[in-house]
């Protein structure tokens, strides 16, 4: 009698252990969190978040014109309007790469000063705009002339671009896209998120055959169980 009690614990042991396996397993196969990426930029979405919001990029600034433009020769300290589009705060205004003091009004106008020893010399400049990250960049060159006060009166002033710094406008691209929605919407139907209860595909098939391997386990168990009353003992 002591052997077969001594058998239903071990069995009973058993089947514990199994369930207990099967279920850490669970956990660590489930995906626990899912990534998406958007290979233009390389946005990243957290879906398992309900509360994430997708990163903002910010576009490259274009320059339209500058205002003045041809500047007079030996005018010193000058303000410089530069119209434009996709400006952002803490964009900076470069003269010939270097950083000059820039004013931000809005996303289609700023300011930069020039220095006395910009005004010192005839000739031209290149003028850039680089809006900060993320994203952003450097804008397409605009040519700042440097005239004598006689030549600018008796000439057209003229704006443009030199060779190596194109005024072309960048394209831009919007970082919200409909494709975005979708691949998010598609990866949480196939790998779920990351709650409590599975929601995905994959996490519900795995939760299935856990269920399966443990309802296996458990009418084998008390399959014997039940042989064994059905058996009847031997009289000695």
């Amino acid at each position: 009698m002591s052997n077969i009690i001594n058998k239903r614990i071990r069995n009973g042991l058993i089947l514990s252990l199994s369930i207990l396996v099967i279920l850490t397993f669970g956990l660590i196969t489930i995906p626990v969190e899912t990534n998406a990426y958007d290979t233009g930029y390389q946005l990243r979405t957290k879906l398992s978040s309900s509360n994430s919001k997708p990163t903002v990029y910010n576009d490259r600034p274009i320059i339209d014109s500058l205002n003045p433009n041809p500047v007079v020769l030996g005018s010193g300290r000058t303000s410089i309007v530069v119209n434009g589009q996709n400006f952002v705060y803490g964009a900076v205004a470069k003269l010939n790469g270097s950083d000059r003091t820039t004013t931000f009004f809005n996303e289609n106008r700023i300011e930069f000063e020039l220095i006395d020893t910009d005004t010192s010399f005839l000739g031209s400049y290149v003028v850039t705009v680089d809006n900060p990250g993320p994203g952003g960049g450097l804008s397409n060159g605009y040519v700042l002339n440097i005239r004598n006060e006689l030549a600018i009166v008796r000439t057209v002033s003229t704006a443009g671009s030199v060779a190596g710094a194109s005024t072309n406008k960048p394209s831009t691209t919007k970082t919200a896209k409909p494709t975005e929605d979708f691949s998010d919407l598609t990866a949480n139907a196939i790998f779920g998120t990351d709650t409590f209860m599975p929601s995905g595909l994959i996490q519900w098939l795995i939760l299935a055959i856990f269920i399966l391997i443990i309802i296996i386990l458990a009418r084998k168990f008390f399959g014997l169980e039940d042989k064994y009353h059905a058996t009847p003992l031997k009289q000695s």
